[in-house]
């Protein structure tokens, strides 16, 4: 079976980096793999063909677009396998079209949807399937899409990461990059990686390490890639608190990367939008680093089943629980490494490539040989490994395992978060303010 894996870009991004390890994953698995990318190339590219992946590339102009797409289709895959956000794109829609008239039929394809967003528009037909990352984005994503005919299916396959990559670094290391970035050998350093968009952080972070550092003096925080829109809430804390609180630019490599995570006692991660899965938290918990979290009820939410409550970490349901929780890490260091011990376990068990992979090669053969959707769906509802419906109650069972509990009325709209005129209104409202822009 040859797999084309599509994404826009290969650049250093996690969508980006997924693409990258699954066609690799397949190459491996003997099956002949290759990528097209649309659009921006980068360092992603050498890496996959170093690895025997076919690599097709466009650029920023439409006539090398198409030609990537028809040195793509002469390469005469037999399924597709799309990376995309999950909304209605007509830029995706063309792309799969041109594919099917250069090979004069209709090609295979499942959608990898990165962000559990519903495609209501014609265009979702194009896809036999759609993945989910987790038990909440597929959740959200039946209710988001119910109501269309033929009905969509979604199957839960979450993220492979990387185990051989992301390891604890050795304690000489962890002390050596400590004491780089001016962290005294003694304090309990929390610490935060990630984009430089601010939906991604949280002010809570800064509210909450005020709090402890005020009654826990050796308590220290290391930020990696803060947005400048969020240096404000730095500037406002108090100067003894700001003393203990390093900025450390963009780590470029993966090496770094572990050296950062393992370095950190405790990793505070708050975003606004919560995670549709949590690569970041998936690499700070292969190197051994305990997670406090906070759950987001009726945003995304995947980081209350990526870390676990009292396995990987401490998930939290409210503010003050979110302060407890960086308390509780600092006051019992021990506990807050059988967790970090725990978290690689778990993530190294049901994430690793040998169990993805496979995983992600079953369902494009099943949809390879599937008529129609509702054949697909037939095959994957006898096979063990699937899991293509979420029931309220499972959902229920994941919010309750916190530290603390939700606002009432979070819980009491946790039921709308899912209605699809709802979802259509608010993503209708959000086109309409960035034409605005």
């Amino acid at each position: 079976m040859r797999i084309l894996s599509i994404v826009e870009c290969l650049t250093l991004g996690g969508t980006e980096r997924v693409c990258q390890n699954n066609a690799i994953g397949f190459h491996r698995l003997g099956r002949a793999s290759a990528v097209l990318c649309l659009y921006q190339s980068g360092p992603r590219v050498e890496i996959l063909r170093h690895q025997g992946v076919e690599v097709f590339v466009g650029g920023n102009h439409p006539a090398k677009v198409l030609a990537a797409i028809d040195a793509a289709a002469a390469w005469a895959p037999d399924v597709l396998l799309m990376h995309r956000e999950g909304t209605a794109d007509a830029k995706s829609d063309a792309v799969i079209d041109r594919l099917h008239q250069a090979r004069g039929h209709m090609i295979p394809a499942v959608e990898v949807n990165h962000f559990a967003r519903a495609d209501r528009s014609r265009g979702r037909r194009n896809f036999l399937a759609h993945i989910h990352l987790s038990k909440w984005c597929l959740w959200k994503w039946q209710g988001w899409s119910r109501g269309l005919k033929p009905s969509p299916l979604g199957v839960l396959i979450p993220h492979m990461v990387d185990n051989a990559t992301f390891r604890r670094c050795s304690d000489d290391d962890r002390l050596a990059f400590r004491r780089a970035h001016g962290v005294p050998d003694d304090a309990f350093l929390f610490g935060r990686i990630g984009q430089r968009s601010s939906p991604k952080w949280s002010e809570l972070l800064f509210d909450a390490f005020e709090r402890v550092a005020a009654v826990r003096q050796h308590a220290w925080l290391m930020l990696v890639g803060l947005p400048p829109e969020l240096r404000s809430c730095l500037a406002s804390l108090p100067e003894p608190i700001r003393r203990r609180i390093i900025e450390v630019p963009l780590l470029a490599g993966d090496e770094l990367l572990c050296q950062a995570y393992s370095s950190m006692d405790c990793f505070a991660h708050a975003a606004a939008i919560g995670e549709s899965f949590g690569m970041v938290l998936c690499e700070a918990m292969l190197c051994e680093t305990p997670i406090v979290t906070m759950s987001t009820l009726l945003r995304d939410n995947s980081q209350v089943e990526v870390v676990g409550h009292q396995r990987g970490g401490l998930v939290c349901a409210g503010k003050g629980d979110f302060t407890e929780a960086m308390l509780a890490m600092c006051d019992d260091p021990l506990a807050a490494r059988a967790m970090g011990r725990r978290g690689r376990d778990w993530v190294a068990s049901e994430y690793a490539a040998d169990v993805i992979v496979p995983r992600n090669l079953r369902l494009l053969e099943l949809a390879a040989r599937s008529r129609d959707v509702d054949t697909l769906r037939r095959a994957l509802q006898t096979d063990p490994q699937f899991i293509t419906e979420v029931s309220a109650d499972d959902i229920h069972r994941l919010a309750a395992t916190t530290s603390g509990r939700h606002a009432l009325l979070d819980r009491l709209l946790l039921p709308m978060a899912q209605h699809p005129g709802i979802y259509a209104t608010i993503r209708s409202l959000k086109r309409r303010v960035l034409r605005l822009r």
